[in-house]
């Protein structure tokens, strides 16, 4: 027998019904009952349950019938719930992230496709890794720390920054994305402040540290679901001392690549990316505790060398966990026809982005 996680999706109005069943005494045995997760309140309308089976197949088949086509099966090896409260999506799926789920299914949507996102993804973020690096302004002797750092794209730019009592913790809930993480940035790399800091990389959700309070001078966030909600903003605040820093990439809501992609969903039967203004942002990060608050939008245009490499670098974030196979299928051919239509015969096709650049700081009493 083998463990598994089951991923149903469903409609709100069924979370009730839909618990109930797998905490009474008529569930399914190989059901565990205990492990039930609904993500309901994080807006994407799933049902996490942990099953014991002798196959993936076995496990699906221990849910009623109308209930599989729904239903996606994750592995158990990568079965670690960090946290009720994490998002799935890295914002690189085009903008804010709509999927919310444990970290459990961010591991499972990342680990396999991580030497991926490190060739495709990795090179087309740093512009806006390096003008993230400018605005947070790293000091050689600071303590820094990175959450849902992926393959290190950032924390790679501010390594060599970093002086011989400087530290740099990096973070991330896939164990894949930090395996290339800690392989690329325990290379020899250029420093301008002679011996390197002390480099740390762990698995950790980012709205739960393994790190003591106020640990940190500064706190770096590229494209995750850090802004999104008060569960990271309140981790953030604990782990920062009095007057520390907080700088954060996040997509803004007006550019060509959004709307594409929010066409191509709609076409697909998905959802489209929600909209959420910079002032909603900032007052959210105000409320957190946090003071200075500053937000600044930066453009930049991004060349696909053809339809083929723009494809390329979009699987490289693979499928948020959300999707059942019917919907994965559907964008998948949706968006290659798109793509394919607008840059035929191997032209090269050149989207534009907008960033939103935040810093604020911890005040001296929280």
């Amino acid at each position: 027998m083998a463990e598994y996680l089951l991923h149903h999706v469903h409609r709100p109005e069924r979370c009730q019904d839909i618990s109930d069943a797998w905490k009474s005494p008529d569930a399914p045995s190989g059901l565990n009952g205990h492990d039930f997760f609904c993500s309901c309140r994080s807006g994407d309308h799933g049902a996490f349950i942990s099953a014991e089976a002798h196959s993936p197949e076995a496990a699906l088949k221990l849910l009623p019938a109308l209930l599989r086509p729904t239903t996606r099966v994750y592995a158990g090896q990568s079965l670690r719930i960090v946290s009720d409260t994490a998002m799935a999506t890295r914002a690189g799926q085009g903008a804010r992230p709509t999927e919310r789920v444990p970290g459990v299914a961010i591991a499972a949507q990342y680990d396999p496709i991580a030497p991926d996102y490190e060739q495709w993804v990795v090179p087309k973020f740093r512009p806006v890794a390096e003008a993230l690096v400018k605005a947070a302004t790293v000091s050689p002797s600071e303590q820094v720390i990175e959450v849902g750092a992926g393959t290190g794209g950032l924390s790679r730019l501010i390594l060599p920054r970093l002086g011989p009592t400087g530290t740099l913790t990096v973070t991330d809930v896939s164990p894949g994305m930090l395996e290339i993480a800690a392989r690329v940035l325990a290379s020899p790399v250029p420093r301008s402040n002679g011996a390197g800091a002390r480099l740390t990389v762990t698995e950790a959700d980012l709205t739960s540290l393994p790190v003591s309070d106020g640990a940190f001078d500064l706190l770096v966030s590229q494209f995750t679901p850090l802004l999104d909600g008060p569960a990271g903003l309140r981790e953030a605040l604990r782990v920062l001392r009095p007057g520390g820093r907080l700088a954060a990439a996040v997509w803004g809501s007006s550019y060509t690549e959004r709307a594409l992609l929010n066409a191509v969903r709609l076409e697909a039967g998905i959802p489209p990316y929600p909209d959420e203004s910079v002032s909603v942002t900032a007052t959210r990060i105000r409320e957190a505790g946090f003071g200075g608050v500053r937000h600044r939008s930066v453009r930049f245009q991004v060349v696909h060398d053809t339809a083929e490499t723009y494809l390329a670098y979009r699987a490289a974030f693979g499928v948020p966990p959300a999707w059942n196979p019917e919907q994965a299928s559907r964008y998948e051919d949706t968006l290659s026809r798109r793509v394919e239509a607008i840059a035929p015969d191997g032209e090269s096709l050149v989207l534009a982005w907008q960033v939103v650049l935040f810093t604020a700081f911890r005040a001296e009493v929280v």
